[in-house]
């Protein structure tokens, strides 16, 4: 520690408490680097937290994972939000990481050996002094802009929302035409809401039969290509089709994705970090989703060779650091804020190994092209750390049906000692591996007792048949009350 009390002295940074910030943590601990996360947000993964309850992702679970540790789910088919906390929650208590949350970073400033963070919590100001600094935070939600209407006369506006008793017994106008919107007006309409759904220009999502069923059960409307939106006293008012239109509301829910965030470009191009040309190309950057919509006739070479030309390099970003800052996330690769959290996750380990002095991946630039190789990309990961940590977890039973505190079934059926359940039927192999969990043998217990017991011919096996237990939604896991050794001596 700084002598001055008001600094905090630690020899790594982390920007953002998200996934990738998590990964970061947990690969400096691994490595024995003592660091520090700071998050703008209320709480450590932030924008998983602000989903919708219940929220089924499109990644795979395998997406979210760190290292070789299983995201169990409770349904078969996909992982959820809650699922995602879960499985975060343990990483973060296991890994005893440390997380300034409700920090704004407001600056970096670099000095010969260190590297000053500067904070805003409630309207103080803190300093964190770094040996190295990696940024994992790039994208805000996006905002909405009003004209001069004054605060009073504007309907509440939000860019997200939990659950709909939120909004419950009001009028609600939704904006947006992206899988986001979809999610929001489903959560909305199937609860009884009748509200107005806006887009700035065609929404798929309209045309869904879903949302067609729940438009005519509820008394819902949607108008396409609605302009100049603005607040009057009881709503907003809209062009549409040349139209001007006149719509009564209590809140606005503005659910148009997110996009950059123009305080960490300005931050980072301010201390150095990153030129004046690359932030500029940064805005500009196209995605996948975008390159998607031009459906080139060269498949998907042809699609990494034009998002390639038309994204920054910042392969010395990620490997090299600039005034020991590195860069890791969403604006490395061309998931950009819609996706690729894998990538993003495999960007954050390299950074801590960069960083850390170990040696590179054997990839051929440019970065965003590399990283679009997902095997690759997975095998650059491995580590026997990852191993060890999955040899040391504890897998146990998940519940079989809704219990009370005292274990009682809420639906009456006693499920017990009937092995694993799922949307498939178990292998004989699964069930007895399945038998060999008690809350209390590790993974390691567990494949040396089905090797010996002959239920498996090796390690291999047997680790196959865990993981497919967790995917299934018949197994979860606890990490050891200490942590493993690659942890301890941190």
């Amino acid at each position: 520690m700084a002598s001055d009390p008001g600094v905090i002295r630690v020899p790594l940074c982390v920007l953002g408490a998200g996934p990738t910030g998590i990964a970061a943590l947990l690969e400096a601990k691994m490595l024995g680097i003592e660091a520090l996360g700071v998050e703008r947000g209320a709480s450590i993964l932030e924008t998983v937290v602000s989903h919708l309850d219940g929220l089924a992702y499109v990644s795979p679970p395998q997406h979210f994972e760190f290292g070789a540790l299983p995201l169990d789910c409770h349904h078969p088919s996909h992982c959820t939000r809650e699922d995602v906390l879960r499985y975060y929650a343990r990483l973060v208590n296991w890994g005893r990481l440390r997380v300034l949350q409700g920090h704004r970073c407001l600056a970096l400033e670099s000095g010969a050996d260190t590297v000053a963070v500067v904070t805003d919590t409630a309207g103080r100001r803190q300093r964190i002094v770094a040996d190295h600094v990696i940024v994992t935070s790039w994208y805000r939600r996006r905002g909405m802009t009003f004209g001069a209407t004054s605060a009073a006369h504007r309907p509440r506006v939000v860019t997200s929302f939990r659950n709909a008793i939120e909004l419950a017994g009001e009028k609600v106008v939704l904006i947006g035409r992206g899988l986001s919107a979809y999610e929001h007006a489903v959560a909305l309409m199937s609860n009884g809401a009748t509200i107005t759904m806006l887009s700035h220009g065609h929404a798929p999502y309209h045309a869904r039969d879903d949302i067609r069923q729940l438009v005519r059960a509820t008394g819902s409307v949607c108008l396409e290509c609605s302009e100049d939106i603005q607040p009057h006293a009881n709503g907003i008012t809209i062009t549409t089709a040349g139209d001007r239109r006149r719509i009564e509301c209590d809140v606005i829910v503005h659910s148009r994705g997110a996009e950059l965030d123009e305080d960490a470009l300005a931050m980072l191009e301010r201390s150095g970090t990153l030129k004046p040309h690359l932030v500029d190309q940064l805005r500009r950057a196209p995605t996948f989703e975008d390159a998607l919509r031009l459906k080139f006739s060269g498949g998907r070479d042809e699609c990494i060779a034009w998002l390639s030309a038309n994204r920054p390099d910042l392969w010395e970003q990620l490997f090299d650091g600039r005034r020991r800052v590195y860069l890791a996330g969403g604006a490395l690769h061309a998931g950009g804020q819609h996706a690729g959290i894998a990538s993003s996750i495999a960007t954050a380990r390299l950074a801590v190994r960069a960083l850390a002095g170990y040696e590179r991946p054997s990839w051929s630039r440019p970065l965003m092209a590399a990283l679009a190789d997902h095997a690759a990309v997975e095998a650059s990961m491995r580590t026997q750390a990852d191993m060890q940590a999955l040899l040391a977890v504890r897998p146990s039973r998940a519940r079989t049906s809704r219990e009370t505190a005292f274990g009682r079934p809420l639906d009456g059926v006693r499920r017990e000692g009937q092995g694993p359940t799922g949307q498939r039927e178990f292998t004989r192999t699964e069930r007895d591996v399945f038998a060999l969990v008690d809350d209390e043998r590790s993974v390691s217990d567990i494949l040396a007792r089905a090797t010996d017991a002959g239920i498996c011919r090796s390690d291999d096996l047997a680790l196959a048949a865990l993981r497919s237990l967790w995917y299934h939604s018949a197994l979860t896991w606890s990490a050891p009350i200490e942590s493993p050794p690659s942890l301890q001596h941190v």
